[in-house]
């Protein structure tokens, strides 16, 4: 090597203007949504995906991207539907018209469970997110006769070896009926220690985990 320095290649030479697409590699294309703060604006993705689109995050919720969105979908798309909508990030500019868009499309949305998680307790506030969890859950392949079958499997599994389980979980019936300890922490704090009934009870377990603070709250149980 003579230490020269190699020169950076960009597969997009130029930058899209709002409301345009232009192509960075085969089946996949660039667009950018203006921001009301520094930086300006933000890159998203259009993935050709079998029989429609992908979106690759959504930009900031405000009506200039919507309209600038509905551009995209009458002039770009090719007369093909969007299948799937994908948020890497709880970010505003990422997943701010997720919602939107989802509803738009009647699609699904693709997102990691805890940065939906925060993104719905920074845009929404406190509530009691247990039902939601719990379709989450389901959603991702783990139904409720699947949970009683982990619970079980956890139990005989402890039985077996006499040995203890650590479980890490954020659904409660799971936690309950496998575990004969639950130790619940809020921001890093135990907040109870106890068996299945006893934490149940608790009113800083309620508060903190079934009701106005349930993103903060980690369960860690053992059986």
């Amino acid at each position: 090597m003579d230490g020269s320095l190699t020169p950076l290649q960009f597969p997009v030479a130029a930058s899209p203007r709002p409301g345009e697409t232009l192509a960075a590699a085969s089946g996949m294309r660039l667009l950018r949504m203006p921001l009301p703060f520094a930086l300006d604006h933000i890159n998203l993705w259009l993935l050709e995906d079998g029989p429609g689109w992908t979106i690759v995050d959504t930009g900031y919720a405000m009506s200039q991207t919507k309209k600038l969105w509905e551009r995209i979908f009458a002039e770009r798309l090719g007369r093909l539907p969007v299948t799937r909508v994908i948020v890497t990030h709880y970010h505003p500019d990422h997943i701010g018209l997720a919602d939107w868009l989802t509803r738009r499309w009647q699609v699904p949305l693709w997102v990691t469970e805890k940065e939906w998680l925060y993104a719905r307790m920074m845009s929404q506030g406190a509530d009691d997110l247990t039902p939601l969890r719990r379709a989450f859950a389901q959603r991702a392949g783990l139904d409720e006769v699947e949970s009683r079958e982990l619970a079980d499997g956890i139990r005989m599994l402890a039985d077996r070896r006499r040995a203890g389980v650590l479980l890490i979980e954020h659904d409660m019936d799971l936690v309950m009926s496998a575990c004969d300890r639950v130790v619940v922490l809020e921001a890093g704090r135990v907040i109870a220690d106890g068996t299945p009934q006893e934490v149940a009870a608790d009113e800083r377990v309620r508060a903190a985990y079934l009701g106005t603070h349930a993103d903060s709250a980690t369960t860690e149980a053992t059986t």
